[in-house]
């Protein structure tokens, strides 16, 4: 439908320019009959303006048109003559020369006025490209500038965040060079920033600082994060303790960007420890003279046999050297008797001392078996005072236990101890008392202290081992507490199992000097 419509306004158009090519012709005529009438001698150009006309209205076909009707015209206007042919020819092809520069001029103009518009909206288009872009180009210059603003107001932020947490931190390089370090830190050291950074060594321990060095480079070399505990220099020259903790940053191909730490005083921290392992000494010691307390028979009969033996032996030295004529071995026989007892009476009193003493935890490797061997010297007579069997299974070859000799001791006298109040109660079977090492594990030796005694029922088994918790009447409840501190201290572990039938067994486990047996 459109183009059946702007098909026929083109017929429409096409016939008013040739309407309009003849009606210029005519006009053309009409004044120039008219001028002729009045001027015989008038010349013709009126027609050319017909044809100029036609071809610039119309175009070529019209111009054409308004050449051929001209030519007839010019030919039959009087005067008419056929000797005029040649000239009406030349007029008829000047017509349509004329014609066709005026259409070629059209098209130029066309083509010119075309190429016009189409600039014009390349133009546009390009302008408003160009605006759109601008206009782009400030809005994002403008949110940059947010973004920088809003950075610059994170960064104080975190900066002073971290010039106000209650610690002290840093940022060191990958190569280990000091790159940042918080106000914390300065304020504590007393340094300038320049100085930090020059010399960050300069606030350790110097006894602390071999130590702290080759950890640090160890680290540094296996990019594995870093903790220890060193003495920091304050500001006024005393040394703390803190603890230093570093992290590095990894890219996504596992190379360090930086490393991150922090330095936490934790010097009210040991100070608690160090009054917290007096408190406890001093508690173990408590415990000691109370466990030395009831084996007071044993004691002073082990103390009372060597003492013996040392009067007997002076009596029949004495004898000897009164018979006529003295018998001079048997005085020196009976004096190495009793330089032999008086050194079993030393060391009865320096063991005594050794476990009533208030000194500091010092670990030897110990021989397992020696130890229990020296301990159950002070119960043999207890043991044979309340009627109990004593039996023994040390496993050969145990290797040696890095530990306390005081301190050992003290747990199995508690163990024993514990051992005899439970059979004491036993009237219906034997009381038997049995103790055992054998290997736990590849790299702990077991000591296991066995009874036939009236047991512990399971609420008070789950309670055993808390501090003042006891089945005594007169109980501290303080033993098997310490016990278990005392082992795990030495990286044991101290437990109790009932038994399948009668009484239960409580075990320790220690662990050997070489990690395995040897």
């Amino acid at each position: 439908m459109i183009e059946f419509n702007s098909s026929r306004r083109y017929r429409r158009r096409a016939g008013v320019r040739y309407l309009i090519a003849a009606l210029s012709v005519a006009a053309a005529l009409v004044l120039t009959w008219g001028l002729k009438q009045l001027f015989p001698t008038a010349p013709n150009a009126l027609y050319f303006c017909a044809i100029i006309l036609s071809a610039w209205f119309g175009g070529f076909g019209p111009g054409i048109l308004a050449s051929v009707l001209t030519s007839a015209a010019v030919h039959f206007t009087p005067p008419a003559s056929t000797t005029d042919l040649r000239r009406d020819i030349v007029f008829l092809v000047a017509g349509i020369f004329t014609s066709w520069l005026i259409e070629r001029q059209n098209r130029a103009q066309a083509a010119l006025q075309r190429a016009r518009d189409e600039f014009e909206l390349q133009l546009n288009e390009r302008t408003g490209e160009l605006t759109a872009a601008n206009e782009g180009l400030r809005t994002e210059i403008s949110e940059r500038k947010q973004m920088e603003n809003a950075l610059r107001e994170s960064e104080s932020q975190l900066r002073l965040v971290i010039d106000t947490i209650p610690t002290m931190a840093w940022i060191v390089l990958p190569d280990g060079a000091l790159d940042f370090i918080n106000q914390r830190w300065l304020e504590y050291s007393g340094l300038s920033l320049q100085e930090a950074l020059k010399d960050p060594k300069r606030t350790i321990h110097p006894d602390d600082l071999p130590r702290v060095m080759e950890k640090w480079s160890v680290n540094l070399v296996s990019r594995q994060p870093y903790e220890d505990e060193m003495r920091l220099r304050r500001a006024d020259g005393e040394y703390r303790w803190f603890l230093v903790r570093t992290v590095p940053l990894l890219d996504e191909q596992g190379n360090i960007l930086q490393w991150y730490g922090t330095s936490t005083d934790i010097e009210d921290l040991k100070r608690a420890e160090r009054a917290l392992l007096r408190a406890q000494s001093e508690l173990a010691r408590v415990a000691r003279l109370t466990v030395m307390g009831e084996l007071t028979a044993s004691i002073a009969h082990e103390v009372n046999q060597p003492l013996a033996a040392v009067v007997t032996n002076a009596n029949a030295s004495l004898r000897w050297l009164a018979a006529v004529p003295p018998n001079l071995d048997e005085v020196r026989e009976g004096v190495r008797r009793i330089v032999r007892d008086g050194n079993r009476a030393g060391e009865v009193i320096a063991r005594i001392r050794a476990l009533l003493k208030n000194g500091e935890s010092v670990r030897t490797p110990l021989n397992i078996n020696e130890v229990i061997q020296e301990t159950l010297t002070f119960a043999q007579p207890e043991l044979a005072r309340h009627n109990v069997c004593l039996q023994t299974e040390f496993a050969t070859e145990l290797p040696l236990v890095p530990a306390d000799r005081v301190q050992l001791q003290q747990v199995l006298l508690n163990l024993l101890v514990n051992a005899l109040d439970s059979l004491s109660a036993v009237a219906d079977r034997p009381r038997v008392l049995r103790i055992r090492t054998d290997y736990h594990e590849p790299d702990a030796v077991r000591v296991a202290v066995q009874d036939t005694g009236i047991g512990v029922d399971r609420q008070r088994a789950e309670r055993l081992f808390q501090a003042f918790f006891t089945t005594k009447p007169n109980g501290l409840g303080m033993g098997l507490a310490i016990s278990r501190s005392i082992i795990e201290a030495h990286g044991g572990r101290l437990w109790m199992t009932p038994n399948d039938g009668p009484g239960v067994t409580f075990q320790c486990a220690l662990p050997v000097e070489n990690g395995g047996p040897t």
